[in-house]
C-alpha cells in the first residue's frame, strides 16, 4: 500500500510542542518525548532549529517529538555564592584591587591601611562592616571619620576585631583617635584584639588610643614615641607591667590602667608632668614608687582594689590632688605627709586595716567626703574638727567607743554613718549639728 503524502500543516502540528514541555524547559530540565498539540507554542521557544526536532512512532497513535535542549547556563543570580564564601573572598581580596593609587603610581596608604586592619582582624567576621572592601570612599566606611581627605578618627567599638593589629596602622599618619574598646555589658561581639605592632609609634598626631577589655599582654616601647597623645585607656587587658619609655608621654593627661595585672608602676610614670587623671585600680600592686610624687599636675588618683601595705610619704607632694581612692587595699597606717594635700576633697580608705588616724589629717581643709568604714579604728583624733569643708563622714564597721566632741564643730555636716560600732550616744554638741543626718537614729535620741 503506497503512503499517502503529509501536507506542510500537517508536519508543523507534528512539529508542536506542548504546554507541559515549554514549562519543563522553563524549570532548567531537558526536555523529553512529549506529545504533540497547538501548533502556536512551536514559536515560544526562540532560537530552536527544527532540524532538532524529528518524528517518532509511538505506541500511541498521536505522533511525538524528540526534543534535545542543551543545559541552560545560570545566571549571574543563580550562580551567586554563599554568603559565607563571598565574604572570605571579599576578606582576601589585596589592596591592589581595592585602592587607588597616587601620582607615583603606588597604592593610596591610607586605604592600603584599612584594608590591612580589616584582613588582620577578621573583618569577614566583625559585627558592622558597612563599605569597608567596597569601591566607596574610605572617609564612608563604617567607623571612618576623615577631613579633608585624612582619617582623623577610627572607631570600633564591640566589632568582634580578633588577632593582632597589622603593622600598616602605622600609615594613618593623621590619625587623632584610635578607639576599639569594649563598653558594652554583656557584649555578643567583644573586640579581642591581642597585640599592638611597633609601627603604633608612627601615629605622630595621635591624642586618644582606647583599647579597653582586650587581651593585650604588653605596651611594645614605641607607644612613647606618640608625642601628642593626651589618652591612654588600657583598662581590662592583661598588662603585667609599663615600658619605661611610657614616660615618654609628657603630654598625656588620662592614663587608665584599672583591671589589669601590674605588679609594679615603672619609676619613669613619674615623669608625666601633664597627667592629671590615673587609674590604677584592680591591679597587684604591693607598693607605689616614691616617684609618683613628681605628677604635679594629678588631680585624681585611684587605687582601689590593690595591695598595699603603705603609702610612700612623697604621696604629699601631690599638692593639686583633689580625689584619692585608696578602698580595699592593706593599709596599716597613713603617713603624716598626707596632711599637705592642701586640695584633696574626696578620701576614700574604706575597706583597709587602720587602727589609728595622724593628727595631720585634721590640715586637709578642702576635704568634703571622707570614708573610712570597715577598718579598725578605735578612735578618732580630734583634729578632726577642723575639716570644716567636711560634708560626708563615714565610719560604719569599726571599734569606735566614742567620737571627739570637736565633730560638732563642723558647719557643713551633713551626713554621719556610724553603724557597726560599739557606741552608747553621741555627745550633744555633735547631734545639734544644723541639718545633720545620723545613722543609726537612735544615737542623737537618747
Amino acid at each position: 500500500m503506497k503512503h499517502r503524502p503529509i501536507k506542510m500543516h500537517q508536519q508543523l502540528q507534528v512539529l508542536s510542542l506542548s504546554l507541559p514541555t515549554l514549562l519543563t524547559l522553563v524549570g532548567c530540565q531537558p526536555a523529553v518525548s512529549t506529545p504533540t498539540t497547538a501548533l502556536e507554542h512551536i514559536a515560544e521557544v526562540p532560537g530552536m532549529p527544527l532540524s532538532e526536532v524529528s518524528p517518532t512512532q509511538t505506541n500511541s497513535s498521536t505522533p511525538t517529538v524528540q526534543t534535545t535542549i542543551p543545559a541552560p547556563t545560570a545566571s549571574p543570580t543563580q550562580a551567586a555564592l554563599p554568603t559565607s564564601t563571598a565574604t572570605q573572598m571579599q576578606a582576601a581580596t589585596p589592596a591592589t584591587a581595592i585602592c587607588p593609587t597616587t601620582s607615583e603610581g603606588a597604592i593610596e596608604p591610607q586605604c592600603q591601611a584599612l584594608v590591612a586592619i580589616y584582613q588582620a582582624t577578621g573583618g569577614e567576621d566583625w559585627r558592622k562592616s558597612d563599605g569597608w572592601l567596597s569601591n566607596q570612599p574610605i572617609c564612608t566606611w563604617y567607623g571612618v571619620t576623615c577631613a579633608d581627605g585624612q582619617v582623623i578618627e577610627l572607631v570600633l567599638n564591640d566589632n568582634n576585631l580578633r588577632r593582632a593589629l597589622p603593622p600598616e596602622i602605622g600609615q594613618l599618619v593623621s590619625l587623632q583617635v584610635l578607639d576599639m574598646r569594649n563598653f558594652v555589658e554583656g557584649s555578643v561581639t567583644p573586640n579581642q584584639l591581642t597585640e599592638l605592632p611597633p609601627a603604633i609609634g608612627q601615629l605622630k598626631h595621635l591624642q586618644s588610643l582606647r583599647l579597653g577589655s582586650n587581651k593585650i599582654a604588653e605596651l611594645p616601647p614605641e607607644i612613647g614615641q606618640l608625642s601628642s597623645l593626651r589618652m591612654l585607656s588600657m583598662s581590662m587587658n592583661q598588662l603585667i607591667e609599663l615600658p619605661p619609655e611610657i614616660g615618654q608621654l609628657t603630654g598625656l593627661q588620662i592614663l587608665d590602667l584599672s583591671a589589669n595585672q601590674i605588679t609594679v608602676l615603672a619609676p619613669e610614670i613619674g615623669q608625666l608632668v601633664g597627667l592629671q587623671e590615673l587609674y590604677l585600680d584592680l591591679n597587684q600592686l604591693t607598693k607605689l614608687q616614691p616617684e609618683i610624687g613628681q605628677l604635679s599636675s594629678l588631680q585624681e588618683l585611684s587605687l582601689f582594689s590593690n595591695q598595699l601595705t603603705i603609702l610612700p610619704s612623697e604621696i604629699g607632694q601631690l599638692s593639686g590632688l583633689r580625689k584619692l581612692y585608696l578602698r580595699k587595699n592593706q593599709l596599716k597606717q597613713l603617713p603624716s605627709e598626707i596632711g599637705r594635700l592642701a586640695s584633696l576633697q574626696e578620701l576614700d580608705l574604706g575597706y583597709n586595716q587602720l587602727i589609728a588616724l595622724p593628727p595631720e589629717i585634721g590640715q586637709l581643709a578642702s576635704l568634703e567626703r571622707l570614708t573610712l568604714f570597715k577598718n579598725q579604728l578605735t578612735q578618732v583624733p580630734p583634729e578632726i574638727g577642723r575639716l570644716t569643708s567636711l560634708q560626708d563622714l563615714l565610719l560604719s564597721g569599726n571599734q569606735l567607743t566614742d567620737l571627739p566632741l570637736e565633730i560638732g564643730q563642723l558647719p557643713n555636716l551633713r551626713m554621719l554613718l556610724l553603724y557597726d560600732n560599739p557606741l552608747a550616744q553621741l555627745p550633744l554638741e555633735i547631734c545639734q549639728i544644723p541639718e545633720l543626718k545620723v545613722n543609726p537614729l537612735e544615737l542623737c535620741s537618747k
